[in-house]
């Protein structure tokens, strides 16, 4: 990764280092707060440098100065891993710290003027190597700014642009957070973004091209100048990238035009995965909770806490809001996401002239596989509000929640609502149970007003086959809904329901395939808490247990079955798939299924996976294990082999003969008994009914068959 061209470059942006010594530099008093702190590094700013022979050899003077750094970093100040995830800013005193300062510039365009300082230091070898095992280590600020920086060259810095060390090919490296990072409300230049203002008109022509790996961490407190730029976000463009594991929260509202999110602005082909965003959105055009647009990219495992508005169309662009996107489009994938919202007139998803969902505002080519939302969607001029979907064009969607309010837009006729889509043009032909399934809302009076708002008269005609209906308050049942009737179901819990919407996706949409390096994302599963309300699980698969002996097959020759240790709990077999929660004990039974003309006996104890390997289970007592659930999909399976059909007797046809002889007096008498053949040959000799040695048994003929 980052294969570097190795000739002679005039430096143009270099890596701010700090020594540890006895003095501050002369700017800073007792208690200065240095935001920057990286083990022992702190970025500053430095007059820019020029290309006269002098300042080529100060550059030079202080690379060695960095390189005698880092020494003292990795020998001296590493911080603990409790250090590293807390969000504090860690304090200098004046005699820890001397520092050099060096400019980091770049006439990348007017956007990145006033960004002098970037710390490109982590691409020095010593803080990772840019492989997924061994990512690019960003810790502070002006690192994450100099990541930044790396994408507005396109990942591919040149010389001329940043120092000979530093110049490669960046484009598919990792790069993973080691710490939580506060931007102390700066103004961000999204990674992925335009060089200059004049390109606003057009697509982003640096889209961040890498990977990030949040680690869990936060990045937070930062903003966006002006508010009327394109493609915003913390990232503003992402094309063939993935990131994981990142929580951010700005603080403070995110602005701008046509393509707006949290996240990002514009997503293409990437891969976005348990990550979490906080805080509020507002834009014209396509705007989300996490990222404004995307195309070909998969959403899964997100989480938005979010207020999202439109304020109008953007250069005659529709208007579209979204808790996760505005516009999921062209194979995008959204799976296990949840939004949560405000229920006032200003926090909630909205926007005016705009259609408002509260996953998507428009659904075009997209699929969305199990959704919740909480909150108002929609509000005063929304055109078309659905609680999860504003438009559909087309897509499946199923296995999707809806606990929130459909907000009044005051449209009248103009407008459409819809419980869980708002709108959809007669051309865009849905059928329930293929493409529309398994919708449940948390009340009858929101299945009762509609499922789809577009007013087609046969848009919400269903059988109790698409599974739309609503879950109970007051108990862990649900009920279903055709064509206004209902039905309560209560012979299965509500969790079982939705595991079941689950169960149907991976067999009808993705073949059976569970494998999410085959699929593209992993489905996440129900199970039940103390209470019997639906939690996250992971699913058990139990295969039936045949076996081969002598080149015959044997076919389900024993019984084995799972239970989670819960009330809620079923028993799970080779026909019943089930998910049980992290932590919970399960417990395996099984016995062989005895035959007349075969028998079987099981192999040392039932297994289970975990990771790559096979785990044994702990024995309890009779037929019954257990093991301990892990926080993935898991097979539990046993090894039975074929033994002994039946034990005969065949005993030999012989005559004898017993001879009892008694010696001795009245009081002490010898008692001997001979057993003798036909022949008259001895074959056991008793005294007083003890067996003598020399005996010989007439021995019995065993059969075994196998």
């Amino acid at each position: 990764m980052g294969k570097k061209k190795m000739k002679k470059v005039i430096p143009f942006a270099v890596m701010t280092t700090m020594l540890l010594s006895a003095t501050l530099p002369a700017f800073a008093a007792s208690g200065f707060v240095f935001e920057d702190w990286d083990l022992g590094i702190v970025s500053e700013r430095k007059e820019k440098l020029d290309d006269t022979d002098d300042a080529i050899k100060r550059r030079k003077e202080w690379q060695k100065l960095a390189a005698s750094s880092s020494e003292i970093m990795n020998a001296d100040v590493r911080a603990t891993s409790s250090e590293l995830r807390s969000s504090k800013v860690i304090e200098a005193t004046p005699s820890q710290l001397n520092m050099s300062r060096v400019s980091v510039s770049a006439s990348l365009g007017n956007l990145w003027e006033n960004w002098d300082v970037a710390d490109l230091s982590f691409l020095d070898g010593t803080h990772g190597l840019g492989t997924k095992q061994k990512p690019y280590q960003i810790r502070t600020k002006h690192q994450l700014m100099g990541l930044s920086f790396l994408a507005a060259f396109g990942m591919q810095p040149d010389y001329g642009e940043v120092e000979e060390e530093i110049v490669g090919d960046y484009r598919g490296a990792w790069f993973e957070l080691t710490a939580n990072i506060d931007l102390g409300g700066m103004d961000w230049n999204p990674i992925g973004y335009y060089r200059d203002d004049s390109e606003f008109s057009g697509e982003v022509t640096h889209p961040f091209t890498a990977n990030l790996d949040g680690n869990g961490y936060k990045i937070s407190n930062f903003r966006f100048a002006g508010g009327s730029s394109p493609n915003v976000g913390f990232f503003g463009a992402l094309d063939g990238a993935e990131i994981r594991n990142l929580m951010l929260e700005p603080g403070k509202p995110v602005k701008g035009v046509r393509q707006v999110g949290i996240l990002a602005g514009n997503a293409k082909n990437s891969k976005i995965f348990n990550c979490q965003v906080k805080g509020d959105v507002e834009g014209t055009g396509a705007v989300g909770g996490m990222i404004g647009h995307m195309e070909g990219s998969t959403m899964e495992n997100g989480m938005a806490q979010v207020t999202v508005r439109t304020t109008g169309r953007a250069a005659g662009a529709q208007a579209f809001a979204g808790g996760i996107a505005g516009e999921a489009a062209d194979d995008s994938r959204i799976i296990d996401c949840q939004v949560r919202t405000g229920d006032n007139s200003t926090s909630r998803i909205q926007g005016t002239d705009a259609t408002v969902g509260g996953i998507v505002g428009l659904q075009n080519g997209a699929a969305l596989y199990n959704t919740y939302v909480n909150g108002t969607i929609g509000g005063s001029g929304s055109q078309n509000v659905g609680g999860l979907v504003g438009e559909r064009i087309s897509g499946d969607l199923k296995v999707g929640r809806f606990e929130g309010t459909i907000g009044q837009s005051g449209t009248g006729a103009a407008g459409h609502r819809g419980t869980f889509i708002g709108y959809r043009a007669p051309a865009n032909y849905f059928k329930y149970g293929d493409d529309i399934a398994y919708l449940f809302a948390d009340t009858e009076a929101k299945i009762a007003n509609n499922v789809c708002g577009s007013g087609i008269s046969d848009d919400n005609q269903y059988t109790y086959a698409a599974h739309i209906g609503y879950s109970h308050a007051k108990d862990n049942f649900f009920t279903l809904v055709s064509g206004g009737v209902t039905r309560d179901v209560d012979e299965r819990y509500f969790y079982e329901e939705l595991e079941q919407g689950i169960l149907s996706i991976v067999d009808e949409e993705l073949g059976g395939e569970m494998d999410a390096e085959s699929v593209g994302y992993d489905l996440d599963h129900f199970a039940p808490n103390d209470a019997g309300r639906p939690v996250r699980g992971y699913l058990i698969t139990i295969p039936q247990v045949d076996t081969v002996s002598n080149g015959t097959n044997y076919y389900d020759v024993a019984v084995l079955e799972a239970r989670g240790n819960g009330a809620y709990y079923r028993t799970l077999d080779k026909e019943h798939r089930g998910a049980v929660a992290p932590g919970k004990t399960v417990t395996v039974s099984t016995s062989a299924k005895q035959a007349e003309k075969a028998c079987f006996q099981m192999e040392g104890v039932p297994t289970y996976t975990r990771g790559k390997s096979r785990k044994d289970t702990t024995y309890v007592n009779g037929g019954e294990y257990c093991f301990t659930m892990p926080e993935e999909n898991t097979q539990v399976s046993a090894v039975y082999k074929k033994v002994a059909v039946s034990v005969g007797l065949t005993p030999g046809v012989t005559k004898f003969q017993v001879v009892q002889e008694r010696t001795g007096n009245r009081k002490h008498p010898t008692k001997v008994t001979r057993v003798m053949d036909g022949n008259g040959k001895l074959i056991a000799t008793y005294i007083h009914g003890n067996l003598q040695e020399g005996t010989q048994v007439q021995p019995g003929v065993f059969f075994q068959e196998r």
